[in-house]
């Protein structure tokens, strides 16, 4: 059999994929799994405090500590939300999405849509910066200026574009109101117009406000009817009847104002004007007065409660059970489980940390970056393919697009195989794959050996050896590597970036690659017998 008749062999050549694992479920139903590991924006409802982390959102309940998760499969319009503000008026949460999507979340749960700005033919980022609820209106500071939303009817009221002079979009950061009159801060100013005043959509309607202290702006808000002003240094200015007073915070990450209390959010610390301190990043706090609780988006420990007359009473809240981020790269199965990591890749790392999730019995477990830098003494990164064990699921080796090849035992970081001391020609492992002989065969581009496998040495460690005839070096970023599912000889590499485009590689069935054949090509046939050719193949799946 020669390498040219290796291609009747099927294979699937996609420029993208999407995968979803979904187990335990019903035919025709979904169920999410969405890590909730990143809290970094809360609201205040009346009887439940809601949450945002990496877009996913969810609640907690105030009284019974119950958390509740929302996605697309409960009701919502779109995936990852960037905003949350609850509007206690009309007992409905406001959700903005990246690109521009809105849905008001009522309390019992229904959820109305607002596509219009998602709909919006603009050149500028539709992603809400701030929001203001006054006079039954709700105001969204965006990055081409504000828009007014009649929260009762469900519709856009006005728009005001705020454009400079050279015809670019003003990027509104936030907006407030003090006395009868909105404040919009920008980048590099702030605009001032009469709340109530007409035809605010004319620029010119809007007065800029001076003396500003010298720094780039990213955030204000609205305490006592003064404007505290937040730069990139993180110095905080205020205003107060025309008056600026500088640096009256210093070393500030985030404000905000809830129910009367000024929070300023320092580096593990909170300022209300009590100073306390934590072991993890406060990025939000919300004040509930009825019951004097704060309550923090505390990053990866979900939602903190704290009593304010006991401050070092602190109860943490968030979904239990889920993977550690959404930043799924792939996904593979072990057995009757899955196994997913957290990477990515193109023609350099993307600096991803390093996460391996393992779904079983309808419970993630994770491995984190921590975790195996507290075993293995390296902080791994970008982790982009897994190959399981057949015999033993917990035993699996996940490849690094910058950082080798790491081992797991029993679930756990076993040993990290690098170029220092094992065969590895670079740190850039593209992918992994078992044969029925437990023998590990792995990309290694850019290398003189771009195909190499790797076998037990006898000491609970594998050898890592290469396969000479795949010498390449115009293949640079590889997306699967496939043994043939009915003549293990034959391995099938499919490549993302690169003049060659697939490999087929006949071994022999000897591990002596002297005699190996090798087959290369850039282009294909369909089935009507016509030349095609992709730019880029993201994935290879074998027709079994």
């Amino acid at each position: 059999m020669n390498c040219h008749k290796l291609l009747s062999t099927v294979l699937s050549l996609v420029v993208s994929v999407g995968l979803s694992a979904q187990m335990s479920v019903g035919v025709g139903q979904w169920k999410t799994h969405l890590s909730y590991n990143a809290t970094t924006n809360i609201a205040l409802a009346h009887e439940r405090v809601y949450a945002v982390s990496e877009g996913s959102l969810y609640s907690v309940g105030k009284e019974d500590n119950s958390v509740q998760i929302y996605s697309k499969v409960t009701g919502l319009s779109d995936i990852h939300i960037e905003k949350i503000f609850y509007i206690a008026e009309k007992q409905m949460l406001f959700a903005s999405y990246g690109n521009g999507n809105i849905d008001f979340v009522a309390d019992d749960g229904s959820v109305v849509n607002l596509s219009d700005i998602y709909n919006k033919n603009i050149t500028a980022d539709k992603k809400v910066n701030d929001q203001l609820y006054y006079d039954s209106y709700l105001y969204l500071a965006m990055p081409f200026g504000i828009v007014k939303v009649d929260v009762s009817r469900n519709e856009i009221a006005d728009t005001y574009y705020f454009k400079d002079t050279d015809g670019m979009y003003i990027n509104a950061l936030s907006i407030g109101i003090v006395g009868d009159s909105l404040f919009v801060t920008a980048p590099d100013r702030i605009l001032k117009a009469p709340a109530k005043g007409k035809n605010l959509a004319n620029f010119a309607k809007w007065q800029k406000i001076t003396n500003l202290p010298s720094g780039k702006n990213t955030k204000s808000v609205v305490f006592e009817s003064k404007i505290y002003l937040l730069q990139e240094s993180g110095e905080v200015s205020v205003l107060s009847n025309g008056v600026w007073t500088s640096g009256v915070y210093s070393d500030v990450r985030e404000i905000n104002v809830s129910n009367g209390l000024l929070f300023v959010i320092k580096e593990n610390t909170i300022e209300f004007p009590q100073k306390v301190m934590f072991d993890f990043q406060p990025q939000m706090a919300a004040f509930d007065s009825q019951s004097s609780t704060i309550w923090l988006a505390a990053s990866g420990n979900g939602v903190c409660k704290i009593r304010r007359d006991n401050l070092n009473d602190r109860s943490f809240y968030k979904p239990n059970g889920t993977p550690s981020t959404n930043s799924i790269w792939r996904i593979r199965p072990a057995g009757n489980r899955m196994i997913a990591v957290a990477g990515g890749r193109w023609d350099v790392p993307y600096g991803t940390p390093a996460d391996a999730m393992i779904y079983e019995n309808g419970q993630w477990t994770n491995i984190s970056q921590g975790e195996i830098m507290y075993r293995l003494g390296v902080k791994a990164y970008d982790f982009v393919d897994i190959a399981a064990d057949a015999a033993d699921p917990q035993h699996f080796f996940i490849g690094s697009w910058g950082t080798g090849l790491f081992e797991f035992r029993q679930d756990r970081p076993y040993h990290w195989y690098h170029q220092g001391n094992s065969g590895l020609q670079s740190g850039v492992v593209g992918n992994v794959v078992f044969d029925r002989q437990k023998r590990l065969w792995l990309a290694n581009p850019a290398t003189s050996s771009l195909i190499k496998y790797a076998q037990p040495n006898g000491s609970e460690e594998y050898t890592i050896l290469p396969v000479a005839s795949t010498s390449l070096q115009s293949v640079w970023t590889t997306s699967d590597l496939l043994i043939d599912n009915t003549d293990p000889k034959y391995k099938y590499l499919v490549v993302t970036r690169g003049q060659v485009k697939f490999m087929a590689i006949n071994d022999k069935g000897t591990d002596d690659s002297g005699d190996d054949e090798v087959f290369t090509t850039s282009q294909f046939l369909d089935q009507d017998n016509r030349t095609f050719r992709a730019e880029h193949y993201m994935c290879g799946v074998q027709d079994k």
